[in-house]
């Protein structure tokens, strides 16, 4: 079984793939993981990568020709991608997203702790502004790119709004999910 988790930045879609990959005994993937490496190996930051997506495409076509091959290559991981369910369309596919405030709140938290050192937002105004910059951009590059909004929900199997959640309900949640998904039970998922 392949599954493939998109979501709105701070919703916590990282945590549930990593954790869904744990609990299922999966391997775990991230396509923002290897984006954040090749921004560090150019020395720059994810910001200041993305804002050459309008000029060159590389970082991108590398992620989702690595895409394209792990689907092709195994049938038994967890991909936390902006555009996994476009690349590997037989994968089961959810979708986190929550309420704005909850997610800039969750986002400065990371970068209080030093999660995220990176970013320089200080208020949640600043990261509230920051999303929704973000969400404009990232659905305007992959409309131009693939003519697909990777926030459009009709993409998805599941939608998990996380607002109300902690990560252990989420989880939960996913893992019931999982159990009644009748493409999964095929697969025997237990």
């Amino acid at each position: 079984m392949i599954i493939t988790i998109c979501g709105e930045e701070g919703a916590g879609k990282s945590t549930l793939a990593r954790q869904l990959a744990q609990t299922l005994h999966m391997q775990f993937y991230s396509m923002g993981d290897i984006r954040k490496k090749f921004a560090t190996e150019h020395g720059m930051t994810l910001e200041e990568l993305n804002a050459l997506r309008s000029k060159d495409h590389t970082s991108d076509t590398l992620v989702d020709q690595y895409q394209v091959s792990l689907g092709k290559k195994d049938d038994n991981f967890v991909l936390d991608s902006r555009m996994g369910f476009h690349f590997i369309p037989t994968s089961v596919k959810i979708f986190v997203v929550a309420d704005l405030k909850e997610r800039a709140r969750r986002i400065l938290q990371d970068i209080e702790a030093g999660n995220r050192p990176f970013e320089p937002y200080k208020t949640v105004e600043e990261v509230v502004a920051y999303l929704q910059k973000r969400n404009k951009s990232d659905i305007e590059f992959y409309n131009r790119l693939y003519h697909i909004n990777p926030y459009g929900r009709e993409h998805y199997d599941l939608i998990v709004d996380s607002t109300h959640m902690e990560a252990d309900e989420k989880l939960a949640y996913v893992l019931e999910w999982l159990k009644r998904y009748p493409a999964v039970q095929a697969r025997q998922v237990g």
